[in-house]
């Protein structure tokens, strides 16, 4: 899952970006997937943060959250 968006690299857009990138790791952790209420979400990854290259190069913000789901019957 990616969050993306044309941005000016200011401290506040950056905080108000990754502040909605918590928000969504925050969501996945405690809601079963609509489609597959059996598999939860066990771990998030976000590593990096962002991608600072898009930052400079696209002024472009980009997140990646990497999810692990497992079901349990």
């Amino acid at each position: 899952m990616a969050v993306q968006r044309k941005v000016e690299p200011s401290v506040g857009n950056l905080d108000a970006l990754m502040e909605l990138v918590e928000e969504i790791a925050d969501h996945v952790r405690s809601h079963p997937l609509a489609g597959f209420p059996q598999a939860r979400c066990t771990e998030v990854a976000n590593e990096p943060v962002y991608a600072a290259d898009h930052l400079e190069e696209l002024r472009q913000f980009t997140s990646v959250l990497t999810l692990t789901y497992r079901v349990w019957r």
